[in-house]
């Protein structure tokens, strides 16, 4: 225990150094993370139950969402739902992930004049086959992934929450303080998840953080630009290339910073899938010459399909991953396939 001891004494040390550099106690920062983390742990306990819950009574739900203003897809069948956590000294990140499935009956409702052309490329790009009639109806089928996503920002006591893909597909964040986080936020935010009569979005709406999706004419919202000072703002804000990988309840983000993350059936990789059909390390995913590449080591061989594009095939190559899709190791990226790992750049 002595190199441990000696190790807290030196930490100590470093602590009083950066208090009289900065004039910021440490104790003061220790007890506004622990806040935040409190906060978080009390989300990631109630999206625990009420996964566990939805597991067993399996509602069919069935909704719709607002594609960029354009259109509204009716009915999707929003199944499938998984939790993920990861919690690193220095960010803590969790939410729940689920599939948002086009129905049997699936059409598209325009909302505003389009271009009609252009709106199917849109949404083929999106990942959806578009079938059109004669009386110009278009029916889509396909599926997409919808998340809501919580993170710890610990230097400005806040939690960032990011939506995707539930009631629109223009992403949604807001920057909340931890004490936000009550009992009957989290009930509306169930009802929200379920699609029940909510005020989820309503009560977070004041802390909003600016979309570079908003059109320019639209009337303005009140936003966190009107809480906060300008530094803390960009804090949120500063662009960096990130990729997200979810698979089941795990959670996992590499960044332009690090050194990539290996996937396999091995319980040394970073992300363990639990296929046959996987090799023990299977590939690495890592950032290289300013986009992400997965690069295959496998004996059978990496699935990967870009939301718009066709399913692409590789074995001992590189491939460029970009915007959202999915990958799977070893075999098809089919809708029954149980090891789907879905990834999303930002």
């Amino acid at each position: 225990m002595q190199l441990i001891d000696d190790l807290k004494q030196r930490a100590e040390q470093v602590i009083r150094n950066k208090e009289k550099t900065t004039g910021v106690s440490e104790a003061l920062l220790e007890h506004r993370r622990n806040e935040v983390i409190g906060s978080l742990n009390k989300i990631h306990g109630y999206l625990g139950n009420l996964i566990e819950q939805l597991h067993l009574v399996q509602p069919r739900i069935l909704t719709h969402v607002d594609f960029n203003g354009d259109c509204r897809i009716a009915p999707l069948q929003q199944k499938r739902f998984r939790q993920f956590f990861e919690h690193t000294f220095h960010e803590v990140s969790l939410g729940i992930t689920f599939i948002m499935e086009c129905h049997q009956e699936s059409q598209v409702y325009l909302e505003n004049k389009t271009d009609l052309d252009d709106l199917i490329a849109r949404l083929q790009h999106f990942g959806l086959d578009v079938q059109t009639s004669e009386s110009d109806t278009l029916r889509v089928e396909g599926q997409f992934s919808a998340n809501l996503l919580f993170r710890s920002n610990f230097n400005e006591h806040l939690l960032s929450v990011t939506i995707n893909n539930v009631e629109t597909t223009r992403p949604i964040q807001f920057a909340l303080q931890p004490e936000i986080v009550t009992d009957e936020l989290l009930d509306e935010m169930g009802n929200f998840i379920l699609r029940k009569e909510n005020h989820f979005i309503k009560q977070l709406e004041q802390f909003r953080l600016p979309s570079e999706h908003t059109s320019s004419d639209s009337p303005e919202e009140s936003t966190l630009t009107e809480l906060v000072q300008p530094p803390r703002l960009r804090s949120f804000t500063a662009s960096r290339k990130q990729l997200f990988l979810t698979y089941r309840e795990n959670l996992k983000e590499i960044t332009s910073g690090n050194d990539g993350i290996v996937v396999g059936r091995g319980n040394h990789c970073d992300l363990t899938i639990s296929s046959d059909l996987a090799s023990r390390e299977h590939a690495r995913i890592v950032f290289r010459r300013g986009r992400f590449v997965i690069a295959d080591h496998s004996t059978n061989g990496t699935f990967i399909k870009l939301q718009g594009n066709r399913e692409v095939y590789i074995h001992g190559e590189d491939y460029p991953l970009s915007g959202t899709g999915f990958i799977s190791l070893g075999e098809s990226t089919t809708i029954d396939n149980e090891h789907l790992i879905y990834f999303s750049c930002q």
